[in-house]
């Protein structure tokens, strides 16, 4: 562990194998969690969860879990696991949101949002054939942009089927599902869903547990908790849990069950489902109500594979009919079946549910293939592949394919479009050579039924394999929604193609872009970002360049960037005074900061470098430098840069990301400089990174006295309150902001109408007062990135699409960066498919409102 610097004074955690420590990598400066797990090498070798959890950790990457960097063994006893760090847990967490909301819980939209986060990490474990079992408030990580991610696999398993028990190490008390309680030795996903739950419902009980139980008391009492809030089960309600072992042990009194209302006081109606499996969770109404749902998602609703390829029904488990073990399996399973039953009937308040039995379909009479309503081919026996038609004689498959023709032109005069379609296709793979009336056959049916799922699948693939992307986007996308979002195929395609296409459209727009300048609200964000220094001192026998130098600086203060690079370039054209080396440098340093903010980072560096060379002393040029190595990933030569800029001046501070640090820095930045508003500004952020709340609305008060007439401190604050979902308050701070920046003749600053924009939609949904705040944000400059985004997903929410497509390539024209562009391409292309599904599909139109309603915008 040479590599690192490890805070051993004060651990991050502790579990029963070892403890948890932040530590900093030496070279390149990454802040780590290190978890230290000791052992007898001679005596018991390395514990089995230790491997367990190295294992399981190396076989998954996903971005609600915590990743695992390495792994190092130490001869003397010992394992590190050098994990990605966040800046606190789960419980941590909940606490500190009890403490700075006076006891009260966590709002419930942000409880919705880190449910969401936690519920897809644990779908993809799932997926993947993990449980946890050890799931609790202090195994989930939460950093600094409250990301949420699962943690401490050192009871995880993998599941199998057949399921086999396993051992009895296992959860928390407060977390742990009854079926285990009473003594269930097979462990499936549900066993994660209980604990889930849990977690969900402690975010909103400001930290009190749901079954608290009693540790003195142990198990039983852990029990009792459950059934004086769910009922007690019986044979009825929790089939074969007198199979239980653990059932005949302990007698229980017949509690009733309590209402969900009880339980969950203050949570809206439509959060009360008492269990659900992971995929519904995510698709439930109360986590899509509010939830922001990054792309591709608002297009899909939840792009998600069954969240556990081995859930299969009892009777596809195959289990030896042999052996003494064969009939307890069995057993388990079914019990465990049961508990799914007994927590879904304690979900209602008290209302019976109506018990009459559906009405049974009546069983249709066999069908010939050729009949309109009959099977398709493939339906009632397997296909032959490839090979096998191959070994086919040339007569015989003649006669199939004329045989699979006739069938489908039977299927077409009756009207069976799909069936017609499946047969020509089957005739088309049997015949030794290609045959136009074959496929004039197929494209006539597909042209009669457009919704043929099969074929218009088929159609994508091959277009998506000619390299006609967009038509296979097109396809793709008709072929999700007319399933409803369901097959998770085709939303898997639509995904791939729209990656695909807009990152082949980036480079060839990269290729031949012309270098601009950003919109003015970006180029004054970053030049704010720097103390103002006074502009140069003209030379005796000043040259005209000399003069154009002096007079981009004045254009700069007068927020002309425009002129500003165009005085500058021509400074260079004109010439410099030869031996005024402080003015090469100040131009060479303007040029390159306009190069870099065009994206044109080669350039900037050397210009950049060039100022440095000049006049070693101009700070700002070696902070720049460095942002520029940064930006090419280069960061032993940004790290050299940074000490440079505080050698030469030793008020400079380079903030990490290192906010506990942070916070000491930007305050002795501003006892350095009082009247410098973004050191106070990055204060109260960097307090409020650590989630020390108190402190970092004290800095924010105070920001605001001593600069009364400043919006950036309305602004910021009024952000952090939008965070925490306090919408009232942040609009009242964007309304100042507004206010302020109303009253500048020059640059004035739009993100306090997008900032209200984006709080009145989150909030209320309010659509026209977000859209009409987003116009007179783009009046007041065109070219804000942050403007244009917003008010094109408010458009596609509203279903204008047409104008959403219009402002996403807007927004893709002033994308600054790849990352960027290849974002507002993808939103743009989405979006032109949706409207080419409307165009070609009419009588789904209006499904397919009722679905962009469900759905919420990334924001």
């Amino acid at each position: 562990m040479q590599a690192y610097d490890i805070d051993t004074k004060r651990p991050l955690g502790k579990g029963s194998f070892g403890q948890v420590f932040r530590a900093r990598h030496r070279e390149s400066n990454q802040v780590v969690a290190i978890k230290r797990i000791r052992f007898d090498p001679l005596a018991v070798g390395i514990p089995g969860l230790g491997l367990r959890e190295i294992s399981n950790l190396r076989a998954l990457s996903h971005k609600r879990v915590a990743k695992l960097i390495d792994a190092e063994f130490v001869p003397e006893g010992g394992v590190y696991l050098i994990m990605e760090f966040a800046d606190m847990d789960l419980h941590r967490f909940i606490a500190t949101i009890k403490r700075n909301h006076n006891g009260g819980s966590m709002p419930e939209p942000l409880a919705q949002r880190l449910s969401r986060q936690f519920f897809k990490g644990l779908a993809y474990l799932h997926e993947n054939g993990i449980v946890h079992r050890d799931l609790k408030p202090g195994n989930i990580l939460i950093d600094k942009k409250q990301s949420l991610k699962i943690a401490d696999f050192g009871l995880s398993r993998i599941q199998t089927l057949p399921y086999t028990p396993v051992s009895r190490e296992s959860s928390t008390l407060p977390y742990r599902p009854p079926e285990i309680l009473l003594g269930a030795s097979v462990h499936v996903g549900s066993y994660d869903v209980w604990s889930a739950g849990c977690i969900v419902a402690e975010m909103m009980r400001a930290g009190v547990h749901l079954f608290p139980g009693s540790r003195s008391h142990g198990v039983e009492a852990q029990l009792e908790s459950i059934f004086k809030s769910l009922g007690t089960p019986d044979e009825v309600i929790w089939p074969h849990v007198n199979l239980l072992p653990g059932w005949k042990k302990i007698k229980f009194p017949m509690y009733k069950p309590k209402s969900a209302l009880e339980l969950f006081p203050g949570v809206s109606s439509d959060g009360m489902d008492f269990i659900l499996t992971i995929r519904r969770a995510l698709l439930h109404p109360w986590l899509n109500k509010h939830v922001p749902a990054w792309f591709p998602e608002n297009l899909g609703q939840c792009y998600l594979r069954k969240p556990f390829p081995g859930r299969l029904k009892l009777a596809d488990i195959q289990i030896p009919n042999d052996g003494p073990d064969a009939r307890g399996k069995r057993r388990l399973d079914s019990r465990e079946s049961g508990v799914g039953y007994y927590v879904y009937s304690r979900s209602s308040s008290g209302d019976k549910p109506d018990k009459k039995k559906p009405p049974k379909e009546k069983k249709k009479k066999g069908r010939k293939v050729d009949q309109a309503d009959g099977p398709i081919l493939e339906e009632r026996s397997p296909s032959m592949d490839e090979a096998q038609i191959k070994a086919l004689p040339l007569d015989e498959r003649f006669k199939r394919a004329a045989d699979y023709k006739s069938r489908g032109n039977s299927a077409y005069t009756q009207r069976n479009f799909e069936l017609a379609v499946e047969m020509y296709t089957q005739a088309i793979a049997m015949s030794p050579r290609p045959d136009a009336v074959f496929y004039s056959n197929r494209a006539a049916s597909l042209k009669l039924d457009p919704k043929y799922a099969k074929a218009l699948n088929r159609r994508a693939a091959a277009l998506e394999a000619t390299g006609n992307l967009k038509d296979a986007l097109r396809d793709f996308t008709a072929l999700a929604i007319i399933d409803g979002f369901k097959n998770d195929t085709a939303a898997s395609s639509v995904e791939r193609v729209l990656a695909k296409l807009s990152t082949q459209q980036a480079e060839e727009i990269l290729r031949n872009k012309e270098p601009r300048l950003p919109s003015t609200t970006f180029v004054g964000a970053y030049f704010a970002a720097f103390r103002p220094r006074p502009n140069v001192i003209l030379p005796d026998y000043a040259t005209e360049g000399d003069h154009q130098l002096l007079q981009a600086q004045e254009a700069l203060d007068e927020g002309k960037f425009a002129k500003a690079w165009e005085l500058v370039n021509a400074a260079f054209t004109s010439g410099l005074s030869e031996h005024w080396k402080e003015g090469l440098a100040e131009a060479l340093n303007l040029r390159g900061t306009f190069k870099f903010l065009m994206g044109d980072t080669t350039s900037a560096k050397e210009d950049l470098l060039r100022s440095t060379q000049a006049w070693p002393d101009l700070v700002q040029s070696w902070v720049k430098i460095a942002s520029v190595h940064m930006e090419l990933n280069e960061a032993e030569e940004a790290f050299a840069a940074f000490e440079t800029a505080i050698e030469k001046d030793r008020d400079f501070f380079f903030i990490l990301t290192d906010y506990i640090k942070a916070a000491d820095d930007y305050r002795h930045s501003s006892e350095l400089d009082p009247t410098f508003v973004f050191s106070q500004i990055q204060l109260a952020v960097a307090q409020y990174k650590v989630m020390d709340l108190d402190a970092c609305m004290s800095s924010f008060r105070k920001c605001q006295l001593d600069f009364p007439n400043r919006a950036e401190p309305y602004n910021y604050y009024g952000e952090l309150l939008l965070d925490q979902q306090r919408f009232q308050e942040a609009i009242e701070k964007f309304d100042r902001a507004i206010e302020i920046e109303s009253q500048k003749t020059v640059l004035p600053n739009p993100l306090p109408l997008v900032n209200k924009a984006l709080a009145l939609y989150q909030w209320k949904n309010d659509f026209i007062t977000a859209t009409e705040l987003c116009r007179e944000a783009m009046a007041l400059d065109e070219e804000c990135d942050a403007a244009v985004a917003t008010l094109a997903q408010l458009s596609l929410q509203q279903g204008r699409v047409e104008e959403a497509i219009e402002l996403f390539n807007k927004h893709a024209t002033i994308a600054r960066t790849e990352a960027e562009l290849i974002q507002a391409l993808s939103y743009k292309n989405a979006s032109q498919a949706q409207l080419e599904f409307q165009k070609n599909y009419p009588d789904m139109v209006g499904q397919l409102t009722a679905m962009a309603q469900g759905m919420q915008a990334p924001f």
